[in-house]
């Protein structure tokens, strides 16, 4: 009996339940690495591109709260998760589907580092 793969994601995230829900976890608050030429490395995580990239803006924030704020010299996000970006709206779709079905509502299939946010940055001096 052939199973479909969206039926097969279902009843998998059906019995995995919201295990992958860790919003506000210590790996979105970001890590900061200073670099050469006073350039600050900022790596924020998140479970989509929005919230790395607000993480980040915040890691840098209060990095540079002494000095006036900061100037962004490059940013990047990066897609980490373990099905393909274009796969997890699939797999989004069929755990809200399963959640319906299974009486147990809305299933969060979101991974609190799905998203990688990096940012170059270089405080501000005050004069």
């Amino acid at each position: 009996m052939k199973i479909s793969t969206v039926a097969g994601a279902a009843l998998l995230i059906t019995l995995t339940g919201c295990a992958g829900s860790q919003i506000g976890g210590a790996a979105e608050a970001g890590v900061a690495i200073p670099r050469a030429n006073g350039l600050i490395e900022v790596t924020a995580y998140g479970s989509d591109r929005q919230i790395a990239m607000r993480n980040a803006t915040a890691k840098s924030e209060d990095v540079c709260k002494n000095n006036g704020g900061y100037q962004v010299v490059s940013d990047e996000i990066n897609y980490r998760g373990a099905i393909s970006e274009q796969n997890k709206v699939a797999v989004e779709s069929a755990a809200q589907i399963a959640g319906i079905l299974s009486g147990r509502g809305s299933i969060d299939t979101r991974v609190s580092t799905d998203y990688e946010a990096k940012l170059q940055i270089r405080c501000r001096q005050t004069a």
